[in-house]
Parts: structure tokens; sequence; C-alpha cells
């Protein structure tokens, strides 16, 4: 299973951590954060360049919360296009912790299942979703239990469904 982070304003996940945490989810990285109301997303197959992209943006955007994601890849191709995050919408993404296996596979097997929800189910629903509360259950209820996703959007502000589901 990925490896999922919030980081928030004012915080450093240090290079250590994120190391070791690679080595057993070791198929890709990714981060987003926004600045300046603008989603900044970034993804990466391997750590040497996403460590430099990773601590120029804490650097430069020191009181900013980021999403911070490690692929264990259990479906689609292990390239970065299957990195998290991905854009719901220019301003808002998300990543995810877990699999979905309701959702129905890539025919071509290309796309991970995460990429996979959110081309078919998140792309689709209102842009507010995250603050329909009825829209939200449904979305829990789909992806099933275990399961947890993390939204920024494009002011900064996240949202964390399923949040009690490890830490």
């Amino acid at each position: 299973m990925c490896l999922l982070m919030l980081q928030k304003g004012g915080h450093v996940i240090p290079k250590e951590h994120i190391e070791q945490a690679f080595k057993t989810n070791k198929d890709g990285l990714g981060f987003a954060y926004a600045s300046d109301s603008v989603i900044k997303l970034h993804r990466f197959k391997t750590t040497k360049p996403f460590f430099k992209a990773y601590y120029k943006a804490v650097h430069a955007n020191p009181d900013a919360n980021f999403l911070v994601h490690l692929r264990f890849g259990t479906s689609g191709r292990k390239d970065d296009t299957n990195c998290h995050p991905f854009y719901v919408n220019p301003k808002l993404v998300f990543a995810h912790n877990g699999v979905i296996h309701s959702i129905a596979d890539d025919p071509e097997k290309k796309l991970c299942d995460t990429r996979m929800f959110c081309e078919l189910i998140l792309k689709e629903v209102d842009k507010e979703f995250l603050s329909n509360e009825a829209l939200c259950e449904l979305i829990l209820s789909y992806i099933g239990i275990g399961n947890k996703l993390a939204f920024l959007d494009n002011e900064g502000k996240y949202t964390i469904m399923n949040e009690s589901v490890g830490h």
C-alpha cells in the first residue's frame, strides 16, 4: 500500500524519512501545494529529482500545506503518469492510499485504480463536491473501508476522507 502524507505549513518531512519510506514504496513519488492560488503538482520516478524539486518548493513556500505521496504500485504501469497526486480539476488535486477494488480495471492495464477513479468518478461530480456531505458519503461508500483520500485546493486548504484510517 502507498504512503500518503499531509505536510502542514511550517513543517518539513526529513529527507531520511522519505528515503526510508521509498525503500518499500519505490514505484514513484509526487507532491502538490498551492502558491498564489495555483496548484503546483510534481511527479517523479526516482528520489533525486523529487528531493531537488520538493525542498526547493518547501523553501520557497514555507507556510504552504503539501500533499506528499510515495507509490507502491498495485495496478497500472509503474511509471510517473500513475504517481499521485492527480488533478481533479484546475483548482483541486488529490492523492489516495489503499486499493479501490470497486473501480473498473483499465482495459489496457496502463492506468492505476486511483487514476481510473479520478477519471471516471471524481472528474464527473460537481466541482464543489467536498462541501456536499451526501456526495462525500457516496464517495466514501464507493471506495470502501481502508481507503483514504486527501484533497488540496488552490487556496492550500486540505480535506481528508477517512482520516481515522491509519496514521
